[in-house]
């Protein structure tokens, strides 16, 4: 219908742009969220993973990768990502729902929610897991875009 063809012209424009858009959380979350919504979960990893390594406090970021992860029943580290983002903000009933949902199903997840302060890390998935010798690391753009700048 309209919306997935709208959604289908706005990833091939902005898979069209993207070796010239900025390095930056927004853009790759932007990214990111178009592919969840044409039902890329997949794809949308890696940008996901990549606005979480330049910014690890957004919470909105950490909910679309605890969706993604949940819609392909990847339940332990989708409830630690939705874990991260209630740890970020609190208030939050939908996210907490979620958790609990998984919970009902994932009978070894731990009881107690990481505070701001615990070092979360990214879930591990394929496009997270930390590189081989010799590989590249999954949190730097692909060789396809050299004109992004390098993250400090």
């Amino acid at each position: 219908g309209f919306i997935q063809n709208t959604l289908s012209i706005a990833l091939q424009d902005f898979e069209q742009s993207r070796r010239w858009l900025d390095d930056t959380a927004e853009s790759h979350l932007a990214y990111a969220e178009l592919l969840v919504r044409a039902e890329r979960l997949q794809d949308a990893i890696w940008p996901l993973n990549r606005s979480l390594k330049i910014d690890e406090s957004n919470y909105v970021a950490w909910n679309l990768m605890g969706s993604a992860l949940r819609a392909m029943n990847q339940l332990k580290p989708a409830r630690d990502a939705f874990a991260k983002s209630l740890a970020l903000n609190a208030d939050q009933p939908r996210t907490r729902e979620a958790i609990d949902a998984i919970d009902k199903v994932l009978p070894s997840a731990p009881d107690a929610t990481p505070t701001p302060t615990q070092n979360v890390q990214p879930p591990a998935t394929e496009a997270s897991t930390a590189p081989q010798e010799g590989q590249p690391d999954p949190a730097t753009p692909p060789a396809a875009a050299p004109e992004a700048a390098p993250a400090t």
